[in-house]
């Protein structure tokens, strides 16, 4: 699978690591090591939280 399709995946079928939220405004984090998932602006906003703290 690629690395659209990966996040494509993600973003329509996870969940937010944070809160549980549902997608699809799901983001996934883009630094190599970190699988985090987490929900944008229209839910609690856990992706922006998660990129500050790195």
């Amino acid at each position: 699978m690629g690395l659209i399709s990966q996040f494509l995946n993600i973003s329509l079928k996870g969940t937010c690591q944070s809160c549980g939220a549902g997608g699809p405004n799901l983001w996934a984090c883009l630094q190599s090591d970190c699988p985090y998932v987490g929900c944008g602006e229209s839910h609690s906003d856990h992706s922006t939280l998660h990129a500050q703290v790195k």
